[in-house]
């Protein structure tokens, strides 16, 4: 007797028969053969469909790399593949000089909030401090943020910072008496009367910094 490959029921089939069946989802047995005619069929139809997608895309990328190859000749033959390469070249300086300022806007900002949040914390003049304190810090970049720190104490708060300088520069705190010029009252600085512009301030080590903040020295753009 011939099997058929799928039954309704398995009604009538003799046992030794019945094991060869599977019931499926649909409710129906399929004939469990050691050669799936329908599983080797898909698998074909599936790696001729892989080959096709590979062979489709190597195409795909044949034909724009003719295209920039061909692009690429035709400005070559009219003599402006170099002036667009330059064109190019000098773009990309500018847009990155324009990122690196756009960077220092960024970085000065955070550094200038964060002085400022801390001479207001312990009632400080910030006319008075802000010159002479924005010079000690240091800003670090901390993924899209930025961390502001003392220069040489990174662990240092800002506020505790600040406050440590009451002693040298009463002048810079409410309270003291002070006109708030950013002096000393005692004539300090015209005793010193050292101006140093922030390139070679930032050159001196911190100590020297405090140093030359603490005898009156101001710091210039």
């Amino acid at each position: 007797m011939a099997l058929k490959f799928k039954l309704d029921s398995l009604d009538g089939l003799d046992e030794g028969l019945k094991s060869l069946y599977t019931k499926g989802e649909d409710g129906k047995f399929t004939l469990q053969l050691e050669d799936d005619p329908a599983k080797a069929t898909m698998s074909k139809i599936r790696q001729e469909r892989d080959e096709l997608a590979k062979a489709l895309k190597d195409r795909e990328k044949a034909e724009a790399d003719a295209k920039t190859a061909q692009e690429r000749a035709e400005l070559e033959r009219k003599g402006d593949y170099e002036k667009l390469k330059s064109s190019l070249e000098t773009d990309a300086k500018d847009a990155k000089s324009k990122l690196e300022a756009l960077e220092t806007r960024l970085r000065n900002s955070a550094r200038d909030r964060a002085a400022m949040e801390a001479v207001q914390a312990v009632k400080g003049i910030p006319k008075a401090l802000l010159p002479h304190i924005t010079p000690l810090l240091e800003v670090i970049p901390e993924g899209d943020e930025f961390r502001v720190v003392v220069k040489g104490d990174p662990g240092k708060k800002l506020p505790d910072f600040v406050a440590s300088l009451k002693d040298e520069m009463p002048w810079g705190f409410e309270g003291s008496g002070a006109s708030g010029s950013g002096t000393p009252s005692g004539g300090g600085s015209a005793a010193s009367g050292k101006a140093l512009n922030r390139n070679a301030f930032s050159q001196l080590n911190p100590s020297d910094q405090f140093a030359h903040i603490k005898t009156g020295g101001t710091v210039t753009d």
